[in-house]
């Protein structure tokens, strides 16, 4: 009886432990100075990808696509738009009608100076010659569209006065219907990591079979 209460007892406060030390992982503190959009029409899930290079000279350019943002403004820009995109169409004066809202992103091309004009090619699934495409960015305050955009099998080509910051693209409705499967990644799901394992129920289960072990034991020594 003695070992069972000892087994229960290391068992209780491995479990409290346990407890105190993810609240204490939830809770740290976030040190970088990005700010992450509370959104789900990302870039990421919408399955957009993109290369960059200079205008002038051809030099390839590293670009960074994410949902972090550099300041809170086009955090919120962001964030707002995809909580009510459509409006902003309006208020350029561009048709809504058959238009499918597919992410907002935050583009960095690294090595690019401010003002630079740089050629971005994003990669946008299911996008052809024939699709009608509508591209925005976040700029002095304001959404514009960006003018020029050549569409390509797959790919939307822009260029424009470099500057880092958010943008959006619609596409029709037949492009967007083109890409919906059952497992559609434009609906913002996340799925599990592989290989991620839940690190919670596996110390409990390892506390719960030393405890059990240590109860088998003490049992075989007192037979």
């Amino acid at each position: 009886m003695k070992i069972m209460k000892k087994a229960a007892a290391v068992l209780l406060a491995g479990v409290l432990v346990l407890g105190t030390a993810v609240t204490a992982f939830a809770s740290s503190p976030e040190t970088s100075s990005t700010k992450t959009a509370n959104i789900t029409a990302t870039a990421e899930a919408a399955g957009i990808t993109g290369t960059a290079k200079s205008a002038s000279t051809g030099k390839t350019l590293n670009i960074i696509i994410s949902n972090e943002y550099s300041t809170d403004e086009h955090r919120e820009a962001a964030e707002k738009i995809a909580a009510d995109p459509m409006s902003v169409l309006e208020q350029l004066g561009l048709s809504t009608t058959g238009m499918v809202f597919k992410a907002v992103y935050n583009v960095e091309v690294e090595g690019a100076e401010s003002g630079e004009t740089v050629s971005v090619t994003f990669s946008v699934p299911n996008v052809t010659t024939g699709s009608t495409v509508y591209v925005l960015r976040y700029v002095d305050g304001a959404w514009v569209q960006v003018t020029g955009v050549v569409l390509a099998d797959g790919t939307v080509t822009i260029e424009y006065p470099y500057a880092e910051g958010p943008f959006t693209i619609y596409v029709d409705e037949d492009t967007a219907k083109a890409g919906t499967t059952s497992g559609d990644s434009s609906t913002g799901t996340t799925s599990p990591k592989t290989g991620e394992v839940p690190v919670m129920p596996v110390a409990l289960l390892v506390i719960a079979l030393a405890a059990a072990g240590m109860v088998i034991s003490s049992r075989k020594k007192t037979a």
